[in-house]
């Protein structure tokens, strides 16, 4: 049985970029690579959930990476929609709602999926481990909410998470001019820097958010 990807070749994802096969073990499903990627480091993942997109290295082509980074983005918001606008079955019609249901269920999964193979490995500082955060109202008599932290961090490294994507996506998108992504980077820079002050949670520096000009906002 032969494999999709081998050792050396060099990919390209929408969500971490580019990058370089280090290891390929098993086949078909459950074929595992390890990629060592430029902006991300080293992850693990399953290549039958994980889009990737084979590209020249030795060409070093700026065009034949533009056409990587389009065609892996692409490829992802095919593998999300596709189930969602399948045709339904015996002829029924299938209501807006649960088009709408079937994307988010889509995206969940792959986001399991990715957790458990370890693609998004973002620790918490350990001095937040076990603790909480209390929300008081500004009016007397009612009652407080505690939440623990660690819940807040997983929902902050989401956001983050999504991000990326969204910068990512933007980047490789085939529509759009050098000035319109500049303009909508710029955009994501300014959110970054709005949450620059959640990088306290975090235990990598490497991790935090970034504003403009590289510096916290």
């Amino acid at each position: 049985m032969s494999r999709a990807y081998k050792t050396g070749q060099h990919v390209y994802s929408a969500r971490y970029g580019r990058g370089e096969i280090l290891a390929v073990d098993g086949y078909g499903e459950k074929e595992k690579l390890t990629i060592s990627f430029e902006s991300s480091g080293l992850k693990e993942v399953l290549s039958h959930y994980f889009v990737l997109e084979p590209y020249d290295n030795e060409a070093h082509s700026e065009a034949a990476l533009a056409a990587a980074a389009a065609a892996a983005a692409t490829r992802e918001e095919a593998e999300v929609e596709e189930r969602a606008e399948a045709p339904p079955e015996a002829g029924a019609e299938r209501p807006p709602a649960a088009v709408h249901r079937g994307n988010e269920l889509k995206e969940a999964l792959r986001e399991v999926i990715r957790e458990e193979l370890g693609a998004a490995e973002i620790r918490i500082h350990p001095k937040w481990k076990g603790g909480s955060m209390s929300l008081r109202p500004g009016k007397g008599g009612l009652r407080e909410k505690d939440l623990p932290i660690e819940e807040f961090f997983h929902k902050i490294v989401m956001v983050r998470d999504r991000l990326r994507t969204l910068e990512q996506r933007v980047n490789a998108h085939p529509r759009l001019d050098e000035a319109e992504k500049v303009e909508l980077q710029q955009y994501v820079t300014r959110i970054y820097g709005s949450l620059t002050t959640f990088n306290i949670l975090f235990a990598d520096r490497e991790d935090w958010f970034v504003g403009q000009k590289g510096a916290e906002e």
